[in-house]
């Protein structure tokens, strides 16, 4: 089952009694300061969770599944999430 922001929100609010609004808050600028922090190269590291580290791609030669057709992607960044070794444990 999937859950969403929505569903961690209520669960802490019944949990720690702050209202649903002051936690949605609180996580936005979470995502935020994450945002910011990775744009400015700089890892992520939530204890107990992992790290958001930006890994560079280079450019490469692709090809479209459809057409066959070969293209260029073009070098670019892109964000990667490494899990503590405590929550791999947790969720095997």
């Amino acid at each position: 089952m999937t859950r969403f922001i929505p569903d961690i929100v209520n669960n802490i609010a019944v949990k720690t009694g702050y209202s649903k609004k002051d936690i949605k808050t609180i996580l936005d600028y979470m995502r935020e300061e994450i945002i910011e922090m990775l744009c400015n190269n700089d890892d992520v590291n939530l204890k107990e969770l992992g790290t958001f580290k930006l890994k560079q791609r280079n450019e490469r030669i692709g090809e479209n599944p459809l057409s066959k057709e070969k293209l260029v992607v073009p070098a670019h960044r892109t964000v990667t999430f490494f899990t503590v070794k405590t929550l791999r444990d947790k969720v095997r």
